[in-house]
């Protein structure tokens, strides 16, 4: 669980910084970047005695957790503000639950209830903020990438099940190669939007795109990824929403946006209390099977 509330952290503060590199970068090519760093970041970390078959699940988890999720996560930065982002990021753990229980062939309804848990307590958090006018196509491109990301956790999730042997930062070096064929796809196919700054590879502009290459996706994926190895799918599902109220509470109090805190704060102990409540139910729950 310390891995996830780490990388919450994280992507928490990353969430503005995003928004800033879509001004000078393209969707398709801060995709491919990112891919790229990833790939070349694990590579020192490829070989683990793993079997081909291994290697390619770690792929195929990564070309969806990954790939198609970085794409339409990209996108959608520009056909919304990074606040509509977030707020459409909500019903993430939802979809984690249901891929969870539909994977696991389980009854959903255990975790269905935590999920719409974690959403309602997060939809709360933000009050009177509003979609507003929300661009039709960037809302497409959020849910494809929140679904994208949430099988892709509970791929990985099965995956460490099975195989506990398996090497996170070596899964990792195979999740980003398999991420490059569909960025690579997406690079050629999809035209690109062309950002409101050119790129000028100033030093402002370098910073912002390693910080969130090297940081931000290489070793923020790896704590995540490292921490669902390591959680219940209900825990899983509910630390979803973490970032994106670190996200708000980093934006009113750090970067001087307006907004209402103690909502925010409100929304991270609650969070936190699901997580406990959680932590208390499943083995009782587990412990009736």
């Amino acid at each position: 669980m310390f891995e996830l509330f780490l990388t919450a952290l994280l992507w928490g503060f990353s969430y503005g910084i995003n928004g800033m590199a879509m001004e000078f970068a393209t969707a398709t090519a801060m995709s491919l970047l990112f891919g790229v760093i990833g790939t070349f970041l694990f590579a020192p970390f490829a070989a683990n005695g793993s079997s081909v078959g291994l290697r390619g699940r770690c792929m195929v988890a990564g070309a969806v957790q990954f790939g198609i999720m970085y794409y339409f996560y990209q996108s959608a930065f520009i056909h919304l503000e990074s606040h509509q982002v977030a707020l459409l990021g909500l019903v993430t753990p939802i979809y984690v639950g249901l891929f969870a229980d539909l994977l696991g062939r389980r009854n959903p309804w255990q975790n269905l209830f935590f999920a719409l848990g974690a959403v309602s307590i997060a939809a709360f958090s933000f009050g009177g903020t509003s979609l507003g006018a929300c661009n039709f196509r960037g809302a497409m491109e959020c849910q494809l990438a929140n679904g994208a990301y949430a099988l892709g956790q509970v791929l990985y999730a099965r995956l460490k099940q099975s195989h506990p042997e398996l090497a996170d930062r070596s899964a990792l070096f195979w999740m980003y190669l398999g991420s490059l064929p569909p960025l690579l796809v997406a690079s050629a196919l999809i035209p690109a939007v062309t950002p409101a700054q050119p790129f000028l590879w100033q030093g402002k502009q370098l910073a912002i795109l390693l910080f969130l290459g090297i940081f931000c996706s290489g070793i923020g994926n790896y704590l995540w990824n490292r921490g669902i190895g390591r959680v219940s799918a209900g825990i899983l599902l509910i630390a979803n929403n973490l970032p994106i109220l670190f996200g708000v509470l980093f934006g009113i109090f750090l970067f001087g946006e307006s907004g209402n805190g103690w909502r925010q704060i409100f929304g991270v102990g609650g969070l936190l209390s699901l997580l406990w409540l959680h932590s208390r139910v499943r083995p009782i729950a587990d412990g009736r099977k």
